[in-house]
Order: C-alpha cells, then sequence, then structure tokens
C-alpha cells in the first residue's frame, strides 16, 4: 500500500509472549510491507537527505519501530523537522468541526511522526495559510499538529460513550472516532469511517506507543537538530544555576553578605542527593565537617537551601523532610545566618494546617477543569451553560489558587515586615517547595517581575532545584509516575497577580501561556527530565559520545526557535514602563526597596484564566475585544506617548530661531513591535485579534453559532468604563466576526 512503504523493526523479542505492539506490526499485511516478523537492517533518509538506519534510531530505545517513508508521487507539501521521521499515516481521515453545524467535515491525511500527529487537509485554501488569519505561526508546530507530548489523553468513541486508551499499551479493535486530549486544553477528533481499518489500527497504536515514552531519552528532542543561529544568542541566555557563578550573580545582586550565607559543593557527582544540583547555597556556618557529621544522605537531602534574601536580614530557606534531630541542627545553622541570630519560622507544606492540596487532589482537581473546559460538542457546551460556576466550584480549582496564593503572601509578610527568616519544607521538597518560593520572591523582589527575571526564577526554584517535570507533567510513563500540574497551578497564579497589580510585571499571559504551551512540546531540557543528576548525566553521556542524529535538547528561553519577533512582542506589557517610571519616582523619594505586593487571595476575588483554559472554545470568543486587544490598545497608547515625549524633549531644547526638527518616527519596536506596522495594524485589528489571539484563528461561523453581539446604537447603554477598540480609532473596520478554529 502506498500510505506505509518500509516497517523497520529495531530489535526482536525472543519472548513467545503477549500479544504487543510488535507482534502486531509484524503480523499486520494491511498497508506494512516488509513482511511478517523479522528485522530489517534497510536505512532511509528524511527530506533533508539525512540517513537513518535501525541502529541510529533505535540505540537507546527498547521497543522502538519506524515506518519509512513517504512515497515518490505523495504530493503532501509537509515539511518535516531535521531529524523527524514518519512512522505511519491513514488517507480519507475526517477532522471533526467540534463547535460547527456544518456535517461535511474537512477530509485529508492523518500522519504520525516520532514528534507529533499531522493532519494534511486534502484541499487546503490559501486563505486559510495567511499568517494573519492563522494568528501567530509557531516555527516548530503547525496549527492543525498535535506535538505527541502534548497529548494528556486519548480516547476511542463509540455510541456517544469514551473509552481511555493508556500509553504503552495495545489496541485491537476496531476504532470509527478517536478523540485526543491536549494538555494546552486543545481537543481533537478525527473520524475514520472512510479509512482503512488495518491501517488505522497501525497509527493508533503508533500514538499509543509514542505520546507517553517509558525513558525520557525517547522524546524527539533528542533527536531534532535546531537550526536557530547563534547570532544575538546572548540576549537570550538565562542563568541555569549549575554553577557557583550563577548563584554568587543573585548573592551579590541582593547584597548578600558571605559570613551569612555561601556557595556549597558538597554534592559534587550527587553523593548526597539526586534532586539538588552539584552547588547550592547554605548558610555560611555549615561546613563540609558538619555536613558529614549529620549524614544527611540518609534523609534524601535534608538541606537549607538558601533561595532568596530581603534588606532586613531575613531570608527564606526550602527543605526536604529529615530526622527530627537534623532538622533542628539545620534549623539552629539557618538562625546564625540571620544578621541578629533569629530563630526561623518554620511552614511544613505537607501538612493539613497549611491548606495546600495534596498532588493527588491536585491532578484531580485538573482533570476535572479540563472536562470543564474541553465540552465535546456545542451542544455539550449549552448545556453545560447553566450549572458553569457549580462545575467550576466543584473541581476546586480555583480554591487551590486561593490557598497557594494565601500561603505565599503570609510567608512574604513574614520575611517583609517580621524581619524573619521562613523555612519551607515538605517531604521532597520539589513540589510545592519551588512552588512558594517562586511566589514569595514575585512578590518581594521586583527583579523577578521582569522576563528575564521571571525566566531565571523559574530555571532556579523548579529545574536547578529539581522539580520532577517528567513526572508531574506526565511526559514519561512508569509505575513510579506521580501526575500533579504544580507548574500550571504557579503560572495560574502568577497571572492571577498580573490582574491585581498590571503595571507591576514586564511580561503578559501570553508569555505566561506560552511557556506552559512549550512544556507540552518536550523538546526543551528545561522541562523533560527528573531533576540535575538526570540531565547532567544524559549530557555528559551526549558530550562523550556525539552521534550524528541526536542532540542534546536545546533551552527554551531561546524564543526565536519558535516565534517571530511580532509574536515575541506580545510577551512584553506596554504598562510596565509607564509604572516603571512612577515607581523609580517614589524609590528615590522614600529612599527605599520597592514594597511588597500584597494580593488578594479569597476565591470571589480570583478569576478563572479564560485565555489559557477557554481559548479554543471559538463559540465564547470576543473578536475586537478580550485582554489580547487590551494589550494591542496599550501598545500603540504608549507608542504615541513615547513619541510625544521624545517630541517635548527636543522642543525643550531647541534654540528660538532654529527650524522645527521633523517629529521623530517611535522606536518603540525595540520592545513592543508595532512601529513599523502600526497602520497595518490599525486597519486589520478587528478583522484578526480576538479574546484568543494570538493563540487560536479568527474566521466566520455559521449564523446558528454566533452569539448576541451588541449593535452600534446600543453601545450608548452600556457601561461608561467599557471601552472598545473601535472607540479608541484602532481599526477602520466595524464589521463583526465571531471566531472558530
Amino acid at each position: 500500500m502506498d500510505s506505509i512503504q518500509k516497517i523497520l523493526l529495531s530489535r526482536t523479542t525472543t519472548k513467545p509472549a503477549k500479544a504487543t505492539f510488535k507482534s502486531f506490526l509484524s503480523t499486520t499485511n494491511g498497508g506494512c510491507e516488509g513482511g511478517a516478523g523479522g528485522t530489517s537492517s534497510l536505512s532511509s533518509s528524511d527530506d533533508h537527505g539525512n540517513n537513518y538506519s535501525a541502529n541510529n534510531y533505535g540505540a537507546n530505545m527498547e521497543e522502538s519501530f519506524v515506518f519509512y517513508e513517504r512515497t515518490e508521487d505523495d504530493s503532501s507539501e509537509i515539511v518535516f523537522h531535521q531529524g523527524e521521521i514518519m512512522i505511519c499515516k491513514v488517507a480519507d481521515v475526517s477532522r471533526t468541526l467540534l463547535y460547527s453545524t456544518v456535517r461535511d467535515e474537512p477530509l485529508g491525511t492523518l500522519y504520525v511522526t516520532n514528534f507529533r500527529v499531522i493532519f494534511d487537509l486534502k484541499n487546503r485554501s490559501p486563505v486559510n495559510e495567511s499568517k494573519s488569519d492563522a494568528g501567530r505561526c509557531n516555527k516548530l508546530i503547525g496549527r492543525e499538529d498535535v506535538a505527541l507530548s502534548n497529548i494528556f489523553g486519548v480516547y476511542q468513541v463509540s455510541r456517544g460513550k469514551k473509552r481511555k486508551l493508556l500509553p504503552n499499551t495495545f489496541m485491537s479493535g476496531i476504532v470509527k472516532r478517536l478523540q485526543l486530549h491536549c494538555k494546552d486544553f486543545q481537543l481533537h477528533q478525527f473520524c475514520f469511517k472512510k479509512s482503512f481499518q488495518d491501517h488505522v489500527k497501525v497509527l493508533v497504536n503508533a500514538i499509543l506507543h509514542h505520546f507517553c515514552p517509558v525513558y525520557v531519552e525517547k522524546l524527539f528532542a533528542f533527536s531534532y537538530v535546531d537550526r536557530t543561529p547563534d547570532s544575538d544568542a546572548s540576549q537570550f541566555l538565562v542563568r541555569e544555576y549549575l554553577t557557583a557563578e550563577d548563584w554568587n550573580f543573585d548573592l551579590k545582586r541582593l547584597h548578600v553578605d558571605s559570613f551569612n550565607f555561601s556557595v556549597s559543593h558538597c554534592n559534587r557527582g550527587f553523593v548526597l542527593s539526586d534532586s539538588l544540583p552539584e552547588c547550592f547555597v547554605l548558610p555560611s556556618s555549615l561546613t563540609s565537617a558538619e555536613l558529614t557529621k549529620a549524614d544527611l544522605s540518609s534523609d534524601n537531602g535534608c538541606f537549607p537551601v538558601w533561595s532568596y534574601s530581603h534588606s532586613n536580614g531575613g531570608a527564606l530557606i526550602r527543605m526536604a523532610y529529615g530526622r527530627p534531630e537534623s532538622e533542628d541542627e539545620m534549623f539552629w545553622h539557618v538562625s546564625r545566618s540571620h544578621p541578629k541570630l533569629n530563630p526561623p519560622s518554620v511552614i511544613d507544606l505537607g501538612c493539613a494546617a497549611s491548606s495546600l492540596p495534596s498532588l493527588r487532589k491536585l491532578q484531580v482537581s485538573f482533570e476535572e477543569l479540563m472536562e470543564i473546559c474541553m465540552p465535546s460538542t456545542y451542544k455539550e457546551l449549552v448545556n453545560n451553560d447553566s450549572s458553569w460556576f457549580a462545575m467550576l466550584d466543584q473541581c476546586q480549582w480555583l480554591y487551590y489558587v486561593s490557598c497557594t496564593l494565601s500561603v505565599a503572601s503570609g510567608v512574604a509578610q513574614t520575611i517583609a515586615l517580621m524581619c524573619k527568616s521562613v523555612v519551607i519544607k515538605e517531604k521532597d521538597g520539589t513540589d510545592f517547595n519551588p512552588l512558594i518560593s517562586s511566589l514569595v520572591q514575585l512578590l518581594l523582589d521586583a527583579d523577578c517581575r521582569k522576563v528575564l527575571g521571571f525566566q531565571a526564577l523559574v530555571e532556579k526554584e523548579f529545574v536547578a532545584l529539581g522539580h520532577k517535570f517528567s513526572q508531574r507533567c506526565h511526559v514519561v510513563s512508569s509505575k513510579d509516575t506521580e501526575q500533579g500540574p504544580v507548574f500550571l497551578l504557579f503560572l495560574d497564579c502568577t497571572w492571577q497577580l498580573l490582574q491585581q497589580f498590571p503595571s507591576s510585571f514586564e511580561f503578559t499571559e501570553i508569555f505566561l501561556i506560552s511557556l506552559w504551551d512549550s512544556v507540552g512540546l518536550g523538546l526543551f531540557r528545561n522541562f523533560i527530565f527528573e531533576g540535575p543528576k538526570e540531565r547532567v548525566g544524559i549530557e555528559a553521556s551526549y558530550k562523550e559520545n556525539p552521534t550524528v542524529n541526536q542532540t542534546f535538547p536545546a533551552s527554551v528561553w531561546d524564543w526565536r526557535r519558535q516565534f517571530y519577533p511580532e509574536d515575541i512582542a506580545f510577551f512584553t506589557n506596554p504598562l510596565y514602563s509607564a509604572g516603571e517610571q512612577f515607581r523609580n519616582l517614589e524609590s528615590k523619594k522614600s529612599q527605599s526597596e520597592p514594597q511588597a505586593l500584597v494580593p488578594c487571595c479569597v476565591v470571589a476575588g480570583l478569576r478563572l484564566w479564560e485565555n489559557c483554559f477557554l481559548r479554543w472554545l471559538a463559540p465564547i470568543q470576543i473578536v475586537g475585544g478580550g485582554k489580547p486587544s487590551e494589550i494591542v490598545a496599550q501598545g500603540l497608547i504608549m507608542e504615541d506617548i513615547t513619541s510625544l515625549q521624545t517630541e517635548i524633549l527636543q522642543l525643550e531644547d531647541n534654540l528660538p530661531g532654529k527650524p522645527l526638527p521633523p517629529r521623530p518616527r517611535c522606536r518603540r519596536a525595540e520592545k513592543f513591535v508595532f512601529g513599523d506596522s502600526s497602520s497595518l495594524l490599525r486597519r486589520e485589528l478587528s478583522k484578526h485579534v480576538s479574546s484568543s489571539y494570538p493563540f487560536s484563528p479568527t474566521q466566520v461561523v455559521p449564523c446558528a453559532l454566533m452569539l448576541p453581539v451588541p449593535s452600534p446604537d446600543s453601545r450608548s447603554s452600556m457601561n461608561e468604563d467599557s471601552v472598545s477598540i473601535d472607540e479608541l480609532t484602532l481599526g477602520d473596520s466595524n464589521e463583526l466576526f465571531v471566531s472558530i478554529v
């Protein structure tokens, strides 16, 4: 068959065994050339001319398999990444338009590679391919694609009922419809009624085999060859806190006395802890002899790891559980590091008194939130509307956000107002410790509210200090895996702070959402490892034994790998620069550091993160409105303000009698790219910016799905505080649309 040309099995098994995916492949004749069983030594090449063989691709992957390759007469225009290999494909697949009344579903071919699931339309409209209609363009993955690492669950749909298919299992039944539930709250449904079922079985089992592998080395991140130019890469460098220089930078920035805290290399070679880096900051009184005497290796690394110091001498310390005598000794050393030798305040994040959820409860809440935010049909969306708030309350997601902010605010107030050090501890020290520690620093340290500072904060608290991304974000699947979206909870709490203090953060919610989406790509070294030991070990093996077709994953912080400059521009908050001028003026008057943020933590004062959780629900989108439209309007206004301020300065410096200089062109493009494209943006704004921009495109949908839109005559009766894009004269067109994916 032309859909699958060759089958290549990297290894065979001598066990007569149970039915496995490999045994299924070897006995499937529908569209699989190469016969039954046997190991092939054939090699193939991708679209870039790179050769792949069974030995190269399967060297570190047990039971890996590859189907090679597209036929020469395949008219598809799909561009594969360097190192991406097509596994199989199925023709005549229809993609269900979940929120449309149109019965004619788009027909195309469904591909599975070692990186993504690709739906290739048969009749691709040139209009749909324009960048403006598609929102922003991600260089790594197309709009119709699903990254395998982004898949949260695979469901077989039959007669309106769903059955979950587990990763690394074997499916032998007939599949008419398949749903892919994604971590970014997308829902994809495909229909195989016109497809050859033997091909469908291979494709479904390929997805189950690849979307959540057993070992992290099986991820596409280790095969992908990045072609991003190294020029100007220095502006994207972020401290990774794997060396003493990075830790000393923070100590110097916060003016920490070396008599109180210093960098320790006690974990060199990871002899004491697997979840901590080889160097980190400890109280200076805790010498190597003291560490040896305490015998902390049996306590899973019960170290008082420094995270932050306030100007009043109070510090934030994080620890894992240890024996009572070991903990007491560590607390004593923390008190010795305080300028006034004050004993620390100890907060146990794992006890019931902290009000924080367990990982299991957090995961259940997340799954219930996904059910609420991902209806399968428009009818289900409408039926859930009457009980929406009750369902949201029952999932308790906002309650957990409230509890997290409350704990972080309490810790911040203890440090800032009571001038005390605070020790936060939990079982392993890698889940709620980084969550609370990061939020405390956002509240107290203004530098962490900048883009580079926030990235360094994530790198230090979550990545370097051992948050188990591979388990918590369901990157790999194993018996010991315990899921829990702790990092998403942190991003949601950060978003709540951004809503309450909109001019205090340099970044926008689009930056936060893009960061969460990057976790689902499974391509970046920041979010795929169990901890620093696993990362350092794998990186060392790649340096010792480099291979042509495998590379060590890159960092997520170079956003050029994913987006174009005009898309990265939406990461910058236009209100921050205006607020910064006011804050600098206030700090000069008071001669003190900026005040800590005190958030509202009650559930009634919080909001659901709509643009993250509901961005794919086309019927509820607001065209020409929502947060993205506010960002655009604020950016354009700030351009005018900056231009006028520049002109005022030139007029003040201009001597009488000299001709006035021409009005300078705004150079706001350095941070917020509107300078050279403002005129185009003003004309096209009402058509392409919606409440889900830049994630979901704007298209016209059938009238049956259109929601009520206020007429121009009724706008006068609206609240005086509400300002629309049209009122700001940012668009020439008054045409209204409703968006759909």
